[in-house]
């Protein structure tokens, strides 16, 4: 076996050996991920096993009760947070009930790899959009990459949907078309010290591979956090590169006037 397949070949069993299954009873299963949330806990999932071939997927409502634990309350008093969540499952289809708090997704049984990755993307997602600071702005690093490209005359659009191998869909923050087809695709990581968010990008643009002919960048929000990982950070995204020839480039947003040739059209 070639180097590179036996490189993918460990990351494609880190992935299937992280995941843990166990029967909650014969209608539940429980899905312990390698990733975690906020409270660095496993994030967990809950398969519901329905009639007809069909099942739910869900987290329980673990995500914004655990969320409401650390002082985000949201509620329909809270009416922007409220959109923000809906906004976010509305992007990687999937389904949020105020009532409940739960996110969840209803699917077919041979779409359930797709629609838990969907899932744990959302919920992920989510987590990252609340941080544990009283003044926070979820949107506050989007609209300073959105004014420095607008500044530099970058054509671009927002919340675009990948889609890799299996149908799965990759949600960037931007993508910049270029003159040779190029694109580029950019995510933003509000809280990079988190190295689960860095893990996820690495996993999702190796799933892009053969389907996607792209550029990725990761824009890291060292303004509100001071930036203790980046070491970590890049060995992350050189393992990417290694094992499937697809570089990330971090750039932190203190130095994104100073990097925006990256970004060019």
């Amino acid at each position: 076996m070639s180097t590179i397949l036996e490189l993918k070949k460990q990351y494609s069993n880190w992935i299937m050996d992280s995941m843990k299954y166990s029967e909650v009873d014969s209608k539940t299963i429980r899905i312990d991920t390698p990733f975690m949330d906020n409270d660095f806990d496993d994030i967990i999932l809950y398969v519901d096993l329905l009639k007809n071939n069909k099942l739910v997927i869900s987290d329980d409502g673990y995500t914004l009760a655990n969320l409401r634990s650390l002082g985000y309350s949201i509620t329909n008093r809270s009416r922007k947070r409220i959109n923000m969540v809906n906004d976010i499952c509305e992007d990687y289809g999937v389904d949020f009930n105020p009532e409940s708090n739960e996110i969840f997704i209803e699917t077919n049984f041979n779409k359930f790899a797709v629609s838990k990755h969907r899932l744990l993307q959302a919920v992920l997602k989510i987590n990252d959009m609340f941080l544990l600071r009283p003044n926070y702005e979820p949107n506050a690093t989007f609209e300073t990459v959105s004014k420095a490209l607008d500044k530099h005359n970058i054509l671009y659009s927002t919340k675009y949907p990948a889609i890799g191998k299996g149908g799965i869909t990759f949600i960037f923050d931007f993508s910049i078309p270029t003159r040779q087809k190029h694109d580029k695709l950019i995510r933003i990581i509000n809280s990079p010290n988190d190295l689960t968010y860095s893990k996820v990008l690495g996993m999702d643009v190796s799933m892009l591979k053969g389907t996607k002919d792209a550029s990725f960048y990761a824009i890291l929000d060292d303004i509100s956090h001071t930036l203790t990982n980046y070491s970590e950070i890049v060995s992350i995204y050189g393992e990417v590169n290694d094992q499937y020839n697809v570089n990330i480039s971090p750039i932190r947003v203190s130095e994104l006037e100073d990097n925006i040739a990256l970004l060019s059209n």
